[in-house]
């Protein structure tokens, strides 16, 4: 017996069950494609906030917006690693990222002026 025979055989057996692990799987390729881009942008809105807290005076906003990001960029990878690190999760990612990094700027900006945590506060004194 050849494998196609085998396969034409066991598609006749196992027909439907067949036909619902393919859904199965479109269904999870989907729900990874719209965790990859939420996750994405959180991690860039995190990643944006920390790279601009590093500049400022104030230590413990860093501590916190440095825990925030990490913690993100673990999430945003496992994902990727658990999605198989599939090439059409590419495009999500890329949106998601920009997407963050761009919204992620306006957030940092409104919790500096809340801190008042400023780039050059020790030239002021």
């Amino acid at each position: 017996m050849t494998n196609k025979e085998f396969c034409k055989i066991d598609t006749a057996f196992y027909g439907d069950e067949i036909d619902d692990i393919k859904q199965t799987k479109k269904e999870i390729m989907i729900y990874t494609i719209f965790r990859i881009l939420g996750l994405a942008f959180i991690q860039n809105i995190a990643f944006s906030i920390v790279s601009r807290s590093r500049n400022r005076d104030n230590k413990k906003y860093h501590v916190i917006a440095a825990l925030f990001s990490n913690s993100i960029w673990f999430l945003t990878f496992r994902e990727l690693i658990l999605g198989d690190m599939n090439y059409i999760l590419f495009i999500p990612y890329v949106i998601g990222t920009v997407v963050g990094s761009t919204y992620g700027m306006s957030i940092s900006m409104k919790i500096e002026k809340w801190l008042g945590a400023t780039s050059d506060g020790h030239l002021k004194k």
